[in-house]
């Protein structure tokens, strides 16, 4: 299993943010409790270039945003 960023917060903003999990790693309702969340998934979410822009709305096809997705309704019931 690969160790990961826990929770942290921006220094600038104030705000938590998240990093994107492996799928065998669980979201925590403490780390998802607020009404806006931000997930940092700039180690999977980063296909882009110039020229070619990708990045957010054509990355979504991985395991982990499936698995963020299915965290979030889980926690929201």
């Amino acid at each position: 299993m690969t160790k990961q960023r826990l929770t942290r917060t921006d220094e600038v903003s104030g705000k938590r943010n998240v990093p994107l999990r492996d799928i065998a790693v669980t979201y925590r309702h403490a780390e998802m409790d607020r009404r806006i969340v931000n997930i940092d998934a700039s180690r999977r979410c980063r296909k882009g270039r110039w020229w070619n822009p990708a990045g957010a709305h054509s990355d979504i096809w991985y395991p982990e945003s499936a698995h963020l997705l299915r965290s979030l309704a889980d926690l929201a019931r």
